[in-house]
């Protein structure tokens, strides 16, 4: 239970700041947008390893679909916090923390698609038809892991979804 209480304090945290940076990232994505085509960007701004440095159609679209996937992970913070808050209560095979697992899954899939298919594109029309694959850029950071890790939320919610009707069925028999 203190591993518990660690992670969901954690999660707070993590929310928090999460949802800090999410109104800037929403705040800075809204003036970028109304910003003038062609304008220069600082060398800051990255995005997926690639870096902006004009403010055209394709970095709007991927500034866009970036603060659109940062959104769905602040999402799937938030689920995961109510994940471990029916946990702590010693709910552990319920309807709603099975679908919310799968939610999750859903959610890091939805990330993965909206940071590097759009940086593929950006990629494959700005830069030459160079074709740069960042599956593995980044250990943390890469298109195989956050598929995994959605993945893993998926066949997890299959688990507890098998565990909830072998528990029952072991209810029944009792």
């Amino acid at each position: 239970m203190r591993k518990l209480l660690f992670l969901r304090r954690l999660l707070d945290l993590l929310f928090i700041i999460l949802i800090l940076t999410a109104t800037a990232t929403v705040l800075l994505c809204g003036i970028f947008l109304f910003t003038d085509s062609g304008t220069p960007l600082p060398d800051v701004i990255t995005i997926s390893s690639i870096t902006l440095k004009e403010l055209d159609f394709g970095t709007k679209s991927i500034l866009i679909t970036g603060s659109i996937a940062y959104l769905i992970f602040v999402y799937a913070v938030f689920l995961l916090k109510k994940i471990t808050r029916q946990f702590s209560r010693t709910k552990i095979f319920e309807d709603t923390i099975i679908k919310q697992l799968s939610q999750v899954g859903y959610s890091f899939i939805g990330i993965a698609a909206l940071l590097y298919i759009p940086s593929f594109i950006y990629r494959l029309t700005k830069h030459n038809l160079t074709i740069g694959f960042d599956f593995f850029n980044n250990l943390f950071n890469s298109f195989l892991f956050i598929i995994s890790l959605g993945l893993f939320f998926m066949v997890l919610s299959s688990i507890f979804k098998i565990a909830k009707h072998i528990k029952e069925e072991n209810d029944l028999t009792v």
